[in-house]
């Protein structure tokens, strides 16, 4: 057996980082604290450049450092050849396993995956920090939200009834609201109560949501009165001081009064008014306005005038034989100004305008009644899509469409792409006819050909004959031939597999063996630790020195410890063997899988085997002393 010691880079770089850290004491006031801990804002190492682009990595003590400042961004400029000829160490180090990584200050960060916490774009893989997660887009929509429970680093809509951005806030805390669980905001309705409500000087001032977050305040005359409160306004008087000046308490009618003249602001209350009547809101000559007038015209106030003409009017309207006369107000006066033809719809049952939505039947000639909207639209032409006869120019509905024939023969529809509308051969191959049979293996099924129903018979392969045709799933090997078996996952049948093809169970090979090893199909159990069957026609023991067993494992015996490795010899007879191991030197195993490297004095002494101790070393260098411990 062949022996060997190791010594790792990791005690190296161990080592690397003592000396770093003694060079960086002297220059600690110039360049910051040291590296060799991922504490540090200044850490450095293959995985986590310096942050400051201008900076270069110090490999021994894996700190950013500036480009003058004499940094060692290889180790071998630290454990050169005064290090290793000192009289004092004992390790022997080997130029494989302690040679430093070339790519240590150029690898790139490792970047977060989405749902992974972050502060800013840049350590995100998808450069979307949002919501405190990295997030697959920007997610800046309303009411969209990137760090559900669960679902973290997905942008999907905020759940109902949270804001947690409070975008759905508002501008006054009453009106505002919350997320709708669809992306939008759900404000307080228009007839909530919201800010202030005070009357004064008989003026109630009050405030109503607008729906879309905002309180907006209106001002309501009390009509001669004085505010009862701070909050609402009289409706009844005892004294003159319970109306608002000129006017005056009436005592027979607890009413305030007054004299104003035709045009004032009067509410409802007629008794302010010199006229004695109040119609539209302001004192008016007249009792009443006739229809197509009102008495708080602008600028004509006080007097029936005219109104914008088009609204609206009258009891007179008519509708016959599908044509409506609309009465609107001109001039003062209500007259027939329109006659509009009620089509696609008729007159009411009362003669008085057009129909507006219908039942069947209740619609002009040319045009039927949509279930769906209640509307009445132009009968539909062959070839289009339709859902029953009354709604076709034809009266045939066949195959879902508009048709010439009020019905087409097997094998034939009147909906084929490209001759909607007539009868025509549907696709070759279309199920059809009855008594569809099965018999070994092949299956009866009558299928259309050219426009007829014809039996095509089929084979079943891989699948066996149902009761009425072939089997198209799979519950069982037993739904499938004899070559194939059943993925019950899938209901699919598929053919056996080959040796050396992978295989979960032993009803999908050939052979009817699966290894429980490798899980391939193979001609034999194929179970050794150096036998193998995968891609290959029959089981052969893996090639000499192929690792097998528990490969390298690390054992302590009584005077020593050693990392044993055991590979494969390269026939069926061999099977594993312990081939080589690896002392440990002075150390016992760390681990199952390799041995300690270093100690600390007085602290570990079961790190060395028995009759060694853990003792200080050091060793001199034109930079100063490097102490470390060693079992000796």
């Amino acid at each position: 057996m062949d022996t060997a010691v190791r010594t790792t880079s990791t005690s190296l770089e161990k080592h690397a980082c003592r000396l770093g850290a003694l060079l960086l004491a002297l220059a600690l006031p110039l360049f910051g604290a040291p590296g060799c801990t991922t504490d540090n804002p200044n850490y450095c190492d293959a995985n986590r450049p310096c942050k400051d682009p201008t900076h270069v990595c110090d490999v021994p003590t894996k700190t950013c450092l500036p480009p003058d400042s004499g940094a060692l961004t290889d180790l071998t400029d630290v454990i050169g050849s005064d290090a290793s000829t000192d009289d004092t160490s004992t390790d022997d180090v080997s130029t494989d396993d302690a040679s430093p990584d070339s790519s240590l200050a150029d690898a790139p960060p490792t970047l977060l995956e989405n749902g992974a916490p972050c502060a800013e774009d840049a350590p995100c893989e998808s450069q979307h920090c949002v919501d405190g997660v990295c997030c697959a887009g920007l997610c800046d929509g309303v009411c969209q939200y990137c760090a559900t429970a669960g679902k973290e680093g997905q942008c999907l809509a905020t759940t109902e009834g949270t804001d947690p951005r409070s975008e759905c806030k508002g501008d006054d805390p009453t009106c505002g609201g919350s997320c709708d669980g669809g992306g939008a905001c759900l404000f307080a309705e228009k007839s909530v109560a919201c800010g202030d409500l005070s009357c004064s000087i008989g003026i109630l001032n009050q405030g109503r949501c607008d729906g879309a977050g905002a309180c907006e305040q209106e001002d309501l005359n009390c009509g001669g009165y004085t505010c009862a409160d701070a909050t609402s306004c009289r409706s009844t008087c005892d004294t003159a001081a319970h109306c608002l000046a000129p006017n005056t308490c009436d005592p027979t009618d607890s009413a305030c009064k007054s004299n104003q003249p035709n045009g004032v602001v009067c509410g409802t209350n007629a008794s302010l008014c010199q006229s004695g009547y109040c119609v539209d809101g302001v004192c008016c000559a007249a009792a009443s306005c006739s229809e197509c007038n009102a008495c708080n015209i602008a600028g004509k106030a006080g007097s029936c005038a005219p109104i914008a003409g088009g609204v609206s009017c009258g009891a007179n309207k008519s509708c016959t034989l599908g044509l409506a006369k609309l009465w609107t107000c001109q001039d003062g006066s209500c007259a027939a100004t329109t006659t509009t033809p009620c089509a696609p719809f008729i007159c009411n049952s009362g003669g008085t305008m057009c129909t507006t939505t219908c039942n069947p039947g209740e619609c002009a000639p040319g045009a039927y009644c949509a279930s769906a909207s209640g509307l009445c639209v132009p009968l539909i032409e062959n070839g289009q899509t339709c859902e029953a006869p009354g709604e076709c120019k034809s009266t045939h509905c066949v195959d879902d469409v508009c048709c010439g024939s009020a019905s087409c023969p097997e094998c034939n529809a009147c909906n084929m792409s490209g001759k909607e509308g007539r009868c025509a051969p549907i696709a070759t191959g279309t199920g059809c006819g009855t008594g569809q049979t099965c018999d070994a293996g092949i299956g009866h099924d009558y299928a259309c050909l050219a426009g007829t129903c014809e039996d095509t018979p089929t084979s079943c392969a891989p699948y066996t004959c149902g009761a009425t045709g072939c089997k198209t799933t799979c519950a069982s090997n037993t739904d499938c031939e004899s070559s194939a078996y059943c993925n019950v996952s899938s209901k699919t049948c598929f053919p056996k597999k080959d040796n050396g093809v992978s295989c979960t169970a032993a009803d999908q090979c050939q052979t009817g063996i699966c290894t429980s090893k490798e899980g391939v199909c193979c001609n034999t159990a194929c179970s050794g630790d150096c036998d193998t069957c995968t891609g290959k026609t029959a089981c052969e023991p893996l090639p000499s020195g192929t690792s097998c067993g528990a490969g390298e494992i690390c054992r302590d015996y009584t005077a020593t410890s050693r990392i044993e490795r055991s590979t494969c010899g390269g026939s069926f007879a061999t099977g594993c063997q312990t081939v080589t191991y690896w002392e440990c030197g002075a150390y016992r195993c760390e681990n199952s899988t390799k041995c300690w490297e270093e100690c600390v004095r007085e602290k570990e002494p079961g790190k060395c085997i028995p009759g060694m101790t853990c003792v200080t070393k050091s060793s001199t260098t034109r930079w100063g002393t490097l102490v470390w411990w060693a079992c000796e």
